[in-house]
């Protein structure tokens, strides 16, 4: 009598025997089956793959003109701020200078108000001196007013840049 091991074994090798041409047949079918099918399952995922590697494409655009914008806004940031340092070192000055032209007005004053009671002969002179200091003091006050309003330009071009950086 045969061991059941050994009419396993011959079992086995037999139906791999018979197989072994049906398979040769069938095999081809069933890997063309697998490819249609596999071919049904990732068209839908090929679309996706598109679609997001085309977002991909929109972001990278969309971050190079950030970028871009970013650059320029920080030389805006930098050309803004080496101004105001110009102007604060400018506007450091004419406190000096105001206070020193005020005191060389008061003393033409008193100057040409002492000849004016004296009844000098320079009081025509004195006063048209006295007229073309007034009249630069006036300018004077101008250029401060231009100062100032250039200074609320500034700080306004700095509020408008920080307000796009934050963004």
């Amino acid at each position: 009598m045969i061991s059941k091991e050994r009419l396993e074994d011959l079992l086995r090798r037999s139906a791999v025997r018979a197989g072994s041409p049906v398979w040769r047949r069938v095999r081809p079918r069933m890997e063309t089956i697998a490819v249609r099918a596999a071919d049904i399952v990732a068209q839908p995922l090929r679309a996706d793959l598109a679609r997001l590697w085309n977002e991909v494409n929109g972001r990278h655009e969309e971050v190079d003109r950030l970028r871009e914008e970013l650059n320029r806004l920080r030389e805006e940031f930098y050309d803004a701020r080496r101004r105001l340092d110009d102007f604060e070192h400018h506007n450091k000055l004419m406190p000096e200078q105001v206070a020193a032209i005020e005191a060389r007005l008061s003393d033409l004053e008193a100057g040409a108000s002492t000849a004016a009671k004296n009844g000098g002969d320079n009081s025509g002179e004195s006063t048209a001196v006295l007229d073309e200091i007034r009249t630069e003091h006036r300018r004077i006050r101008a250029r401060l007013t231009a100062v100032a309003l250039y200074e609320e330009r500034i700080g306004r071009l700095e509020n408008s840049i920080a307000e796009r950086s934050s963004r």
